[in-house]
C-alpha cells in the first residue's frame, strides 16, 4: 500500500487560526505574539508518498499549482523512485491518492 498527500507550507506559520494559553491576570509575553510579514513572505506546495516499510521521496509543486500532465510526471518519475527504493514492484501495490480537487483536476 502507497499513499500520497500534498500540503501547502507557509513561509510564515499558517493560514488558520493560531491559539495560546495563559493563566487569567497574567500579562502578555512577546512569545504570544505571531510576527507578519507583509504579503505572506510565500509558500511552497508539496507532493509525498508513505509506504508500509517508511516514507517514499516527496517534491516541490512549482507555482502552486499542478495541471494533469504535472501529476502524471510525479507519478512516473517521484513515486515510481520511491517504489524502486523500497524494491517495490508497480504491478504488486495498491496506491491511494486523497482525490483532493488539486490532483483529479
Amino acid at each position: 500500500m502507497v499513499f500520497s498527500d500534498e500540503t501547502k507550507t507557509n513561509v510564515w506559520g499558517s493560514d488558520g487560526c493560531k491559539y495560546f494559553w495563559k493563566r487569567p491576570g497574567d500579562k502578555l509575553q512577546p512569545h504570544h505574539l505571531d510576527l507578519t510579514v507583509k504579503g505572506g513572505a510565500g509558500s511552497v506546495l508539496l507532493w509525498g508518498c508513505m509506504t508500509w516499510d517508511g516514507p517514499g521521496y516527496g517534491c516541490a509543486i512549482e507555482n502552486g499549482t499542478m495541471k494533469a500532465s504535472d501529476y502524471v510526471h510525479i507519478l512516473s518519475t517521484t513515486l515510481m523512485h520511491s517504489l524502486k527504493y523500497y524494491g517495490y514492484q508497480q504491478e504488486s501495490i495498491y496506491f491511494q491518492h486523497d482525490c483532493h480537487v488539486l490532483t483529479c483536476q
